[in-house]
């Protein structure tokens, strides 16, 4: 049982985050460089945005720390925000 817990809760953190391809593509769009992925980073995006995941990244020759916000699980617009 506690297996099933553990893996339910797995899955649930996991579904959470924006995956590092689309996290990455976003970046890029958005013209930051030297991108380094964070993972999850939960309580910084709005309630309708379902997905985040947290990054540090060059952009104008200076160093930012933000958040990729995305809405839905397989599709929907993405935010950076910082």
């Amino acid at each position: 049982m506690k297996k099933v817990m553990a893996l339910a809760v797995a899955m649930l953190l996991t579904s959470c985050s924006v995956d590092d391809d689309t996290a990455r593509r976003v970046l890029d769009l958005e013209g930051y460089t030297d991108i380094e992925l964070l993972g999850w980073s939960p309580l910084s995006c709005s309630n309708s945005e379902t997905r985040s995941g947290g990054f540090r990244a060059t952009r104008d020759g200076r160093s930012v720390e933000g958040v990729v916000c995305c809405a839905g699980y397989f599709w929907g617009d993405c935010t950076v925000r910082h």
